[in-house]
């Protein structure tokens, strides 16, 4: 008998998929990097970089994503679809994304966002110290280069030096976000919620898990 040799369909990729749409070069390069560290199949953590712009069009991306020609074949398999997006891009910022309160059952079809005010520079700043300040994207990210020696917030993007750093010293992030967390002192002013989506992102390869 011959063997029909059409393309089949894509096989579901064993575990959990997650599609990650994010504003900025910096955030792409900090998810490949935790793909990286955690050796984690790029069908398994897909990254899209929307492009600089407010958390209304990382919504916007992700709602139009079954009709995307580049992601409909795998559009199917993706369990979780998560906002990776700042505030200060966009003041009205709650018509658009709401902070999770937890991680729902595979299948749900609501976006989970993982904001960070004003910018993503707040979860990075984590990585070197317990509190950051309650100031601009701006001044986060001149915060930022004071532990990040070349990064530079009119450069966006992490050299591979900066990105191996951040993963080193990624377990001291997330326990300043626990202890952020556990203590209720976030507020609009000074809040990450890409702490949740890291810890799911971890828990995918049997690494540090949600809680």
């Amino acid at each position: 008998m011959a063997r029909k040799l059409g393309r089949g369909k894509p096989k579901k990729s064993a575990g959990v998929v997650l599609f990650v749409a994010v504003e900025g070069k910096t955030e792409e390069d900090y998810f490949a990097a935790l793909r990286r560290r955690y050796r984690i199949p790029g069908q398994r953590l897909m990254v899209h970089n929307v492009g600089n712009g407010p958390a209304s069009e990382v919504g916007r991306f992700l709602r139009g994503l079954p009709d995307n020609k580049r992601y409909q074949d795998v559009c199917a398999s993706i369990d979780y679809r998560w906002g990776v997006a700042d505030t200060e891009w966009e003041h009205g910022w709650r018509d658009c994304a709401s902070r999770p309160d937890g991680i729902p059952p595979k299948g749900n079809p609501k976006t989970l966002w993982a904001l960070s005010s004003a910018s993503f520079e707040r979860w990075l700043l984590l990585h070197f110290v317990p509190s950051p300040p309650k100031v601009s994207a701006k001044r986060l990210a001149a915060e930022l280069s004071k532990h990040l020696p070349g990064y530079n917030h009119q450069h966006k993007g992490l050299t591979e030096q900066q990105a191996g750093l951040l993963m080193e010293r990624l377990p001291v992030a997330l326990e300043h976000a626990k202890r952020i967390r556990e203590s209720g002192c976030d507020d609009e002013d000074a809040f990450t919620d890409v702490d949740l989506l890291v810890r799911q992102v971890a828990a995918m390869s049997g690494g540090t898990p949600f809680r």
